[in-house]
């Protein structure tokens, strides 16, 4: 190998991790936020006060157009298969409203809820803990099953199970079915649906 071909690949890997390392810092840290408590698929409302911004991206700023608002009081859906995204330091879900369809916050930076669950689907009083593009790891006790679709139901096929212990990485969700917030995993090669918890 010749020195440029050995340089380009070192230039490559180097850019590769910086760019690994910069969207770990925005997936996994969102700042102060309070915790997710909406989950995908169920319908939310806006806290008294001020309206909720619907954008275009889960973020502020010139990359991210202002899409509507939802009113105080006003009831949205949160869509499913499209769990918390970390932007700004809020937790942004994507959510239809009114006609229109767009990424709207949970809450403030600083800890404060502007949004609340509305209608219990079984899964609200366990609030999701894992994030889209974060790790999750299975406690202590029994393995975890990976299933083919977010159910236990007929047509979800165990594929793989995670130990006790395992360390998975969260592709997409949560998803509510059986009362429980079902996450899409990839652990050991095996990407399908495991179970947060239940209530």
């Amino acid at each position: 190998m010749n020195f440029r071909v050995i340089f380009s690949i070192v230039l490559l890997l180097t850019l590769l991790v910086g760019a690994g390392v910069s969207s770990a810092q925005t997936s996994f840290v969102c700042g102060s936020a309070p915790a997710p408590r909406l989950v995908a698929g169920s319908q939310g409302r806006v806290t008294p006060g001020l309206p909720n911004v619907i954008r275009s991206q889960p973020f502020r700023g010139s990359g991210s157009a202002n899409l509507g608002q939802i009113p105080a009081g006003g009831v949205f859906t949160a869509l499913a298969g499209y769990g918390p995204q970390c932007g700004d330091g809020m937790y942004w879900y994507l959510v239809t409203y009114n006609g229109i369809t767009g990424w709207t916050p949970e809450g403030s930076a600083d800890g404060a809820y502007w949004t609340e669950p509305l209608g219990a689907t079984g899964c609200t009083t366990v609030s999701p803990r894992l994030s889209i593009g974060g790790q999750g790891r299975v406690t202590p006790g029994l393995p975890n099953v990976i299933r083919s679709q977010p159910s236990r139901a007929s047509g979800s096929l165990i594929i793989g199970l995670i130990p006790a212990g395992g360390v998975f990485n969260v592709l997409n969700g949560p998803s509510c079915s059986d009362s429980i917030n079902w996450w899409l995993a990839s652990y050991n090669g095996v990407t399908g649906w495991t179970g947060e918890g239940q209530g």
